[in-house]
């Protein structure tokens, strides 16, 4: 085993398991490698946020998320949403609109999660959604504090990715 890995240090968490080859369990009972998430992210609840590095279109930012071994992120109230807010002003300044994890590919007007559930929650800004068949992901807007406005999905956007954590 390496000299910088033979002791825990946050800096090393990645490395831990790229370069050591093993993955080491906190008290949480989270890997490394999700505990680098949260750091890298937020944590809110049981869940845990991360920021894209880049603007990707609707699909490309889903596989991302679920290569990463989440989804895109999915607010089921107005507490997660201001989180989501809050995360998307720290972590990217510059950004106005981020994707979430919201489509009404399926089914024209129904709008659904990634992974097909009904939405029980949404936060629509005023005279959305208004894409029709056009406009079929969602995204949230910094500038309407956190409103939910749907959007061609070929359009390049961040996005936040969603891990649950136990």
């Amino acid at each position: 085993m390496s000299e910088e890995c033979s002791s825990i240090k946050p800096w090393c968490a990645i490395a831990l398991l790229d370069k050591c080859g093993r993955s080491i369990q906190v008290k949480s009972g989270l890997s490394y490698w999700e505990m680098s998430v949260c750091l890298r992210g937020t944590k809110a609840h049981k869940k845990c946020y991360l920021m894209s590095e880049g603007p990707k279109h609707f699909h490309e930012a889903n596989e991302d998320c679920i290569a990463k071994g989440g989804t895109l992120a999915i607010p089921r109230n107005n507490e997660e949403t201001n989180i989501l807010r809050d995360y998307g002003r720290k972590s990217a300044p510059g950004t106005s609109e981020f994707w979430l994890g919201v489509t009404d590919m399926a089914h024209e007007g129904r709008f659904v999660d990634v992974n097909g559930m009904a939405l029980l929650y949404s936060n629509w800004d005023r005279a959305q959604p208004n894409g029709g068949k056009r406009e079929n992901c969602v995204f949230l807007s910094q500038a309407a504090q956190g409103k939910w406005v749907d959007e061609v999905c070929r359009t390049a956007k961040r996005y936040v990715c969603e891990f649950l954590i136990p």
